[in-house]
């Protein structure tokens, strides 16, 4: 006999099949997805501070916000424009 589903089943089942719609990696909360999403869509990062009931906003970037390199022109950092690049299957 079947025993009846609990909360924490459904909870549990619910946000393993959430976070694998959203991403690949291993240990990632629903609380960082939602936040960072939500900063995405322009809420401002004080309003998601204060509704996510964390201690300060670096709590919330160091351990929480998965969107930092978006914010990072890593290209144009590691890259200088006098740098030149070459198909591989280009002749030199």
């Amino acid at each position: 006999m079947h025993q009846p589903l609990s909360a924490s089943t459904i909870s549990t089942w619910f946000h393993r099949e959430f976070i694998s719609l959203c991403t690949n990696e291993s240990g990632v909360s629903i609380r960082s997805l939602a936040s960072s999403r939500a900063l995405d869509l322009g809420i401002p990062q004080e309003s998601i501070v204060a509704l996510g009931n964390w201690a300060s906003s670096d709590t919330f970037v160091r351990h929480y916000q998965r969107n930092q390199m978006a914010q990072i022109d890593f290209t144009s950092m590691v890259l200088s424009s006098q740098d030149e690049f070459f198909d591989a299957s280009d002749s030199f």
